[in-house]
């Protein structure tokens, strides 16, 4: 009833609706209305904003080391396994990369008999000789070419083509071609 009273009064006096007396508009005091939609929108536009972006630079990100790896040189693979692959790399950017021409370092013992293991006389030592096996001369007969899963790779390096590797990998073919 009071709100009539006031309308009244305004319209008599030629105010407006929402005035008070002084022509004041009046503050309604009334919690303002909340978002239908709520923090959950917000975070889960940060959160789709963030996948397409992911999806969008992921080549950017997770960028392969086959910017670094030069075609025309040898590149040492070393495994996680230990075990260390020279030849062509090729393939780095996909999952398995791609070995061709493939060497690789085989250990041997070498027994010397200096002594007898008497008192006064050392044991034998055991020495270990390297030696560059060129792959396909195995037992088994492998293809001379390998897929190796990029999870089990440690490092790649580029070899230099005056380096003991290269040079015995040339004298290997040089005398490969002669026969």
């Amino acid at each position: 009833m009071n709100v009539n009273i006031r309308r009244a009064a305004d319209a008599v006096r030629g105010g407006r609706e929402g005035e008070d007396e002084m022509g004041v508009p009046e503050v309604d005091h009334a919690r303002p209305k909340k978002s239908s939609k709520g923090p959950w929108f917000l975070v889960l536009t940060i959160v789709i904003v963030l996948v397409v972006l992911g999806v969008v630079f992921r080549g950017q990100l997770f960028s392969s080391e086959s910017s670094t790896i030069a075609a025309s040189k040898y590149q040492a693979v070393f495994l996680t396994n230990g075990q260390v692959y020279f030849g062509d790399l090729t393939d780095t950017e996909k999952d398995f990369a791609h070995l061709e021409n493939i060497y690789y370092l085989q250990v041997t013992p070498v027994l010397q008999t200096q002594g007898t293991g008497e008192p006064g006389n050392p044991p034998p030592t055991q020495q270990q000789q390297l030696s560059l096996v060129k792959l396909g001369n195995e037992l088994h007969g492998p293809v001379d070419e390998m897929y190796i899963n990029r999870v089990h790779i440690l490092f790649i390096e580029d070899l230099k083509e005056d380096g003991r590797v290269v040079q015995a990998i040339k004298d290997f073919e040089s005398g490969q071609e002669t026969q």
